[in-house]
């Protein structure tokens, strides 16, 4: 008789069903402080669901009933430290008053504001639990630009609660540096006591200077960020131009240099005995994660290494995926949180991507003759991209296009460039003069510049797409698609299928919160709002900082703007306006009479420049001038009328009763009198003050829209 072979319908893998349980419990216990009803009954479900089955298949071998008792009993370890966690993270404050604050300088990140994290935080002398992050305004030039980790703070300013949650949604940066208070604070009312580093922040601190001072300001913090994945020197611009040509990820530690760090050492150790080459690359993998930080990308990558190399010396076949779900199984355990973090989900999607997809279409190449050093490269950076696509989509709402082609072009000169700044920081860490050795990567980091900035000027470099979460379903998709969904026949048929619902998932538009007829402040600066009508959207402001313009385009839901209304024009407002109009498509650029700073900018941008002189209008919109000088914009609509007014707008030059007539003022001025106009005020300048009628004093989050027509004020979901 002829026996039928026997297939296994799915590759059972034991740690991914732990790792995918754990991940279901985390979700349970935010969904259980959200909703305690409804997220313990998901808990007792799966714990339930996990327990029978290993009933159910008790008599088969030890691992299968033993997966599912482990997989019981660790999710709910990760449910009742996601639920403590969450519930527990308000520490008792009074939000309400001013508080002496001294404290410790954990980070530092400069761009257009200071972004600072604080440490061993006393409030009114008395210590207090978790993190502040302050945002300085104005720092420039004042002593809180020199501040550095280790330095004493003082200040005083009201703090304001981080909130960890909102609904199921997670702060996963606030989490990450257990920061508990936001404060916003000007420069000038910032008190520094040079402090004593610790070894790390000395180490680290000697490297950026050494390479700032041999590679200048600009490669030299790209060097610095490719080295250690702190980018907090990093102009906007090379952010966006690395992000946009798809390499952003070089200047984030992940496994991309974990690999390139565990490769060169496997090399340097070739000719070693098995057990020393593993256990020295172990040791060199440990003191860099020491180095750079514990993030989850950098443990996720270290315990995947880690387990390949215990494979050398058992003599084990090595298994991508048990690895990479043991990894994720060890974050989870010791911090639950970290399942939010995009950073962890963006590096676990690019390596289950490759582990899934890579052979898949490194085969097809095969098939079409290409050859294999051509074919294996085009693989692994096509299947990493489709890995981190669903995380880029839904949290990003960007594209990009070109990012294989960049990845594949670029990825022997990155892997160079990381060896040559590697060996240098270890010979310079020893002989500082051997700084100079860091001058060898100058010209790649050139090469790197060159073509990513090139890159990021094709047009439609980065697409917007704005995706819902159901984007997120594509991964089980890709686990169908992969060899470890084990079928007899069909499997490129169910490959095809995959695919297409994928398509179609990254296809699924996301609304935004935004109700036709309102009118919804912009946290940047200078006073800048977004005007959205019935038949479009339109900006007004200053226009200070193009990033915080596309963040809200984002929260938002919007691909285009019909035009933007600049209350003032400079070199910097110009250079903003030019980037955005690079991203989104914007119909004209109104600027008022007059204004000639920046022009040329904007011009060779191409943007569809108008100036508008007093007596014009466009959209409903009319600027306003006092004895020829330009002070705002009147926008009127079926009922009323807006003023918009600029941040450097100086109402003691005005006439008394300019803003008379207006229902709605959007300014960075208050007013006196009475009346029934609303002022939807500049946070900064005017939070800590009584509304004189109804004033928004958290416009700084963007969480709400004004409807200017019937005065309902629509909440972000």
């Amino acid at each position: 008789m002829k026996l039928r072979p026997r297939f296994r319908f799915v590759n059972f893998r034991s740690m991914l069903v732990v790792s995918a349980s754990m991940c279901a419990a985390v979700f349970a216990g935010v969904l259980a402080c959200a909703s305690r009803p409804a997220g313990f009954a998901l808990f007792s479900v799966l714990t339930a669901f996990f327990l029978g089955c290993a009933l159910i298949v008790r008599r088969r071998r030890p691992a299968v009933p033993l997966t599912f008792v482990l997989s019981a009993v660790l999710s709910s370890v990760v449910f009742a430290v996601a639920f403590t966690t969450v519930e527990g993270w308000r520490p008792p404050l009074d939000y309400s008053a001013e508080h002496e604050i001294s404290a410790v300088v954990a980070g530092v990140e400069m761009s257009d504001d200071m972004t600072v994290v604080l440490t061993d935080v006393e409030a009114d002398g008395a210590k207090v639990k978790g993190n502040i992050r302050v945002y300085i305004e104005s720092y420039g030039g004042t002593v809180a630009e020199f501040a550095k980790a280790g330095d004493k703070v003082g200040f005083s300013a009201k703090l304001y609660e981080a909130e960890l949650t909102d609904g199921l949604k997670v702060n996963a940066s606030f989490y990450r540096c257990d920061v508990r208070y936001l404060a916003y604070i000007d420069a000038d009312d910032v008190t520094l006591e040079f402090g004593e580093q610790g070894l790390r922040d000395k180490l680290r601190t000697e490297l950026h200077g050494a390479l700032v001072g041999q590679l200048g300001d600009g490669y030299g913090d790209v060097a610095y960020g490719m080295l250690t994945g702190d980018k907090y020197a990093l102009s906007d611009d090379i952010r966006d131009v690395f992000s946009v040509s798809g390499i952003g990820h070089i200047l984030a530690v992940s496994g991309l240099h974990i690999g390139f760090l565990c490769a060169l050492m496997l090399l340097l150790l070739k000719r070693a005995r098995v057990s020393v080459r593993a256990g020295c690359t172990a040791a060199v993998l440990i003191l860099y994660m020491l180095f750079v930080g514990f993030s989850p990308s950098v443990v996720r990558a270290v315990v995947m290494c880690s387990t390949g190399l215990a494979t050398l010396i058992n003599g084990r076949r090595r298994d991508g995926l048990s690895a990479l779900c043991l990894s994720v199984s060890v974050i989870l355990l010791f911090k639950p949180l970290s399942l939010y973090d995009v950073g962890f989900q963006m590096s676990v999607g690019a390596v289950f991507g490759m582990l899934t997809v890579s052979p898949l279409v490194l085969r097809a190449l095969k098939r079409i003759r290409i050859p294999r050093f051509i074919a294996a490269p085009i693989s692994v950076s096509f299947a990493a991209q489709a890995g981190v696509t669903p995380c880029m989509l839904y949290y990003f709402n960007t594209f990009s296009v070109y990012s294989v082609l960049t990845n594949v072009l670029l990825m022997p000169l990155i892997t160079l460039v990381f060896v040559l700044l590697f060996v240098s920081a270890l010979i310079t860490a020893v002989i500082a003069p051997a700084a100079v050795l860091f001058k060898a990567s100058g010209m790649f980091l050139w090469i790197m510049d060159a073509v990513a900035s090139g890159v990021a000027l094709i047009p439609y470099a980065s697409v917007i797409v704005y995706s819902a979460a159901a984007v997120f379903v594509a991964y089980p998709l890709l686990f169908v698609a992969g060899d470890y969904f084990m079928l007899p026949r069909g499997k490129i048929w169910l490959t095809l299928a995959a695919l297409i619902v994928c398509i179609v998932l990254f296809a699924v538009p996301q609304y935004g919160f935004v109700c036709d007829n309102s009118i919804i402040p912009v946290n940047a600066p200078g006073v800048n709002s977004i005007v959205s009508g019935e038949d479009g959207a339109s900006f007004v402001g200053d226009f200070g900082d193009g990033d915080s313009v596309s963040a809200y385009m984002k929260k938002l839901k919007l691909k285009k703007l019909d035009a933007i209304y600049l209350t003032s024009l400079s070199e910097s407002s110009a250079e903003a306006v030019a980037d955005f109009i690079r991203t989104y498509r914007v119909g004209k650029v109104y600027i008022p009479d007059g204004e000639y700073k920046g022009l040329r900018t904007l011009f060779s941008s191409g943007a569809d420049v108008i100036m508008l002189e007093q007596g014009d209008s466009s959209g409903g919109f009319e600027p306003l001038y006092n004895d020829g000088e330009f002070y705002g914009y009147s926008f009127a609509f079926e009922s009323g009328k807006a003023l918009f007014l600029g941040g450097d707008t100086v109402t003691s030059r005005l006439d008394e009763n300019f803003a008379e007539g207006y229902s709605i003022i959007r300014s960075k001025v208050r007013f006196s009198g009475d009346g029934d106009r609303i002022y939807l005020t500049d946070f900064l300048a005017f939070g800590q003050t009584e509304s004189q009628n109804l004033e928004f004093s958290r416009a700084e989050t963007g969480d709400f829209a004004f409807n200017y027509l019937t005065g309902v004020i629509l909440k972000a979901s």
